[in-house]
């Protein structure tokens, strides 16, 4: 997740995501969290309490934040693009395949939106608590991620940060320029950091 510098910039695309939002059921479940039986490298927060404001409708299928992480999941020389299987891809939409560019390999959606998947140089529970940021931490797959936008928020992108290392987060980020809201956009970045947590935990 990181500090917007920049406005937002005015493009149509709440038709395209708004399909999206039931997407996510079933990809992550309470469940997920007493799943995970390998020996905890870290301790991500424990509580599913948001930090900013009332709980999203569309975290109400995720569990709460697990204790640790299962095991490291390292990025080092990980194929950014191919996190994103070409299913999932079309699945949210997006318009061609995914391009690398800088450590960030991005997907171009419908009318101006982005979805980019990165590398991000703190760790996920960084994001939970900031004054800068609204963080909800959830488990997927038995992983913390941290899902949320920055602050103060004008609807044109939201972030879900996957707990990797202690050093470094996955993250994605779903970017429309014509802002269609965080109920419209997190639901395809979880769509996506899911997918991703699969062919990480797949090697």
């Amino acid at each position: 997740m990181r500090v917007r510098t920049g406005g937002p910039v005015g493009l149509a695309v709440a038709l395209l995501l708004a399909g999206c939002a039931t997407t996510v059921t079933g990809t992550a479940r309470a469940a997920d969290a007493a799943g995970a039986t390998a020996t905890p490298t870290a301790a991500p927060p424990t509580s599913s309490a948001p930090s900013k404001g009332p709980r999203p409708g569309y975290l109400a299928g995720f569990g709460p934040a697990p204790a640790a992480r299962p095991a490291d999941l390292p990025l080092d020389g990980v194929d950014l693009c191919r996190l994103v299987p070409a299913a999932v891809a079309e699945q949210v939409g997006a318009a061609g395949p995914g391009r690398l560019v800088e450590s960030t390999c991005t997907f171009p959606l419908a009318r101006g939106a982005s979805l980019d998947v990165r590398v991000g140089p703190t760790p996920a529970s960084r994001f939970v608590g900031n004054a800068k940021v609204a963080g909800y931490p959830v488990a997927v797959g038995g992983y913390l991620v941290v899902v949320g936008w920055n602050l103060p928020d004008d609807g044109s992108s939201c972030y879900a940060n996957l707990d990797t290392t202690g050093e470094d987060n996955l993250e994605v980020v779903v970017s429309a320029a014509a802002a269609p809201g965080t109920d419209a956009l997190c639901p395809t970045a979880l769509t996506v950091v899911a997918a991703a947590l699969e062919q990480l935990r797949a090697g």
